[in-house]
């Protein structure tokens, strides 16, 4: 479960965030809607860990949010793909920062684009992939330290 409570964000006199709290069950599906600029990505950055809040906390399983998460993935609507690294090396680049061993390195890769259906596009670059193939680069690079199975085998909030 996920429990987000009371949270606020302040850059200087801009508050971005103002007392958010909800709650998400296991299981259960949970949209943020707002229009730009209103603090959606702020509070996934919070959720995710990679930002602190002003104020409130963020729980997962009943566990403080107070460093980047390890076991989630955050994809932000560019994806994140590095544009200079090939779709095997943007997938491969966690595993290789985490220090695995080349095989186990070529092993999970090759096991995430099989899975994603990215077989054959190893050496292509990002800009080469239709936006649904990079979505699945993003959801595999995602998911290089572990291998959840999306509902319906694709990359969630395709563009």
């Amino acid at each position: 479960m996920i429990t987000v409570k009371g949270i606020s964000k302040f850059f200087g006199e801009l508050k971005a965030l103002d007392g958010v709290s909800f709650e998400v069950e296991d299981g259960e599906t949970c949209a943020i809607i707002g229009p730009s600029g209103c603090g959606k990505s702020t509070l996934l950055l919070i959720m995710a860990g990679l930002l602190k809040p002003s104020e409130g906390e963020v729980l997962v399983d009943d566990r403080a949010v107070n460093s980047p998460l390890k076991n989630a993935a955050l994809i932000l609507q560019d994806f994140g793909l590095f544009p200079w690294k090939t779709v095997y090396d943007n997938v491969a680049l966690g595993l290789k920062i985490r220090g695995f061993s080349r095989r186990a390195e070529r092993e999970r890769v090759t096991a995430l684009l099989e899975k994603f259906g990215l077989k054959g596009f190893e050496k292509s670059y990002p800009k080469q992939l239709r936006r649904g193939d990079e979505a699945e680069s993003s959801y595999s690079q995602s998911n290089r330290n572990r291998t959840p199975n999306p509902p319906d085998g694709r990359a969630p909030l395709l563009p």
